[in-house]
């Protein structure tokens, strides 16, 4: 006659297979997040990679649109977000990027809405991505628009503006290679972006290939170069100046800022 298995069989058999699955969630999830983080870079390099095209129509020059914003008002991360979101606005009129590709793969929050306008047209300030900031349309990344127009490969110019990868940040160089960086510091508030509702990146997050470099690479610079404030940049014209919308103060060609 057969015999049936016996409750301890059983037993082991759940036990064995709770042990196999347990083993499999973080494999399957790790294996999801760089996906994702493959994905996400693929879409900021194809921005940038406009944004190269962009600027041989556009005398050299990186996209810039003020969003209502003039770059004389107060200084502040909330009108830093507006110039930046209505810079990719401009930069996805005027290069027909898809809106999907704002959108990081890990965001929950819908992504930019609505055509993309120029910020010459005359409705751009009523209905522009950069008007809905503050509420649905967000888009996954920052945008380093003071960048000088002489960037240096390594000069950060894109990067996640959200921390969609947990302990790492994906960002672009201005010749559009892909750097995955670490955030020093764990998570929180971008520092010198104050409030969480304007950011909530990796705080502290470096640029290695940046560190100790100058304008030209031939002095060495105090501090960190923190991507997200100026820290580290070293350089006189923003010795003084604070996290937010001027272009002046916007640290050299080598160093990573954006915002």
């Amino acid at each position: 006659m057969r015999r049936g298995f016996t409750l301890i069989e059983l037993l082991i058999v759940i036990a064995i297979i709770a042990v196999l699955a347990a083993m499999l969630v973080p494999a399957v999830t790790l294996v999801k997040n760089k996906a994702n983080q493959s994905a996400d870079g693929s879409a900021q390099r194809g921005i940038v990679s406009a944004m190269v095209a962009y600027q041989g129509d556009n005398e050299s020059a990186w996209p810039l649109a003020h969003g209502g914003v003039t770059l004389s008002a107060a200084v502040s991360p909330a009108n830093a977000k507006i110039v930046a979101y209505a810079s990719l606005e401009t930069l996805a009129a005027a290069t027909q990027l898809p809106n999907q590709i704002f959108k990081a793969k890990g965001q929950m929050v819908p992504g930019p809405n609505g055509v993309p306008l120029l910020s010459t047209n005359a409705g751009f300030a009523g209905s522009s991505w950069s008007s809905r900031v503050a509420g649905t349309g967000e888009i996954a990344w920052a945008y380093d628009w003071a960048a000088k127009v002489d960037a240096t490969a390594n000069r950060i110019i894109f990067a996640d503006r959200r921390n969609w990868h947990k302990s790492k940040v994906v960002s672009i160089g201005a010749d559009t290679s892909i750097r995955v960086l670490v955030g020093v510091s764990g998570a929180g508030d971008t520092l010198g972006l104050a409030t969480a509702a304007v950011e909530t990146l990796i705080g502290g997050t470096r640029n290695p290939d940046a560190e100790n470099a100058g304008e030209t690479g031939e002095f060495t610079v105090a501090g960190p170069d923190g991507i997200y404030t100026r820290a580290g940049d070293g350089t006189v014209d923003n010795a003084t100046a604070v996290d937010g919308n001027d272009t002046i103060n916007n640290g050299n060609s080598r160093r990573a800022w954006v915002k």
